[in-house]
């Protein structure tokens, strides 16, 4: 895996794990993720090509 990948990964996990220890609600939490998932997915499709 890309560097990029893995440092994606760790940065969502470390939001995710950040948040429950806070109790932050849910639907900040949802749209962090899916901008970091988006971001990685971007990307990943460059890289790919």
């Amino acid at each position: 895996m890309p560097n990029k990948t893995i440092a994606a990964i760790g940065a969502i996990a470390a939001i995710i794990i950040t948040c429950v220890i806070k109790d932050i609600d849910g639907a900040i939490v949802g749209a962090g993720v899916a901008a970091i998932a988006g971001l990685g997915g971007y990307v990943f499709g460059k890289t790919r090509k």
